[in-house]
C-alpha cells in the first residue's frame, strides 16, 4: 500500500544488501544531481526482503536500488549511514 502511493517527486532509495550488482549508494546518488528534492530510505527487515517483495520494488520508476557496502549493517546503522550519504551529495 505504501508503495502504491509513493509520491512521483520522492526518490526511494532502496538499501539491498542481498543483490550483488547493486552500485554503491554514492554512485548511484551522484548521478541523480537535481532530477529530486525529496528522498527516503528503505532499509530491510533481518534476513532480507523476499523475492517478490523486491520485484514489487524494483517496479516502482522512482526507485533506485543500492548498496551499502560488502557488509551486512544492523537496520539502525545502515538508516544512518543512508541518511549521511544522501545529506553529503545533496549539499554539494
Amino acid at each position: 500500500l505504501l508503495l502504491t502511493n509513493w509520491p512521483s517527486d520522492r526518490l526511494l532509495v532502496f538499501c539491498d544488501e542481498k543483490y550483488i550488482n547493486n552500485i554503491s549508494i554514492y554512485d548511484a546518488l551522484k548521478n541523480i544531481n537535481e532530477t529530486y528534492t525529496k528522498f527516503a530510505v528503505l532499509i530491510g527487515p533481518e534476513g532480507g526482503f523476499s523475492t517478490s517483495e523486491k520485484e514489487l520494488i524494483a517496479k516502482k520508476k522512482n526507485v533506485i536500488s543500492v548498496s551499502l557496502g560488502g557488509r551486512i549493517l544492523r537496520s539502525d546503522t545502515a538508516a544512518t549511514v543512508s541518511i549521511f550519504c544522501i545529506q553529503e551529495l545533496i549539499n554539494k
